[in-house]
């Protein structure tokens, strides 16, 4: 049978566990906030990379048009 002071002696012991866990859990939820931050950056770079790429090919293209029929006329 179990006495008052062994209830008290459990729910200490599993209120302990609980805390531990949100604990976790919390760094859990930084990490992946710090993830998703990193990963909204990387695509926000690639945009911008993708944007000047297109940029430069335009802008080599106006310039090789240019250069081809300045010879070709």
């Amino acid at each position: 049978m179990i006495r008052p002071g062994q209830k008290r002696d459990k729910f200490d012991e599993v209120k302990t566990m609980v805390e531990g866990a949100v604990q976790r859990l919390s760094y859990v939820q930084a990490d992946v906030n710090t993830i998703k931050t990193v990963l909204e950056n990387e695509v926000k770079a690639r945009k911008r990379c993708r944007k000047l790429v297109v940029i430069g090919l335009a802008v080599f293209l106006c310039f090789a048009t240019n250069m081809y029929s300045s010879y070709h006329s």
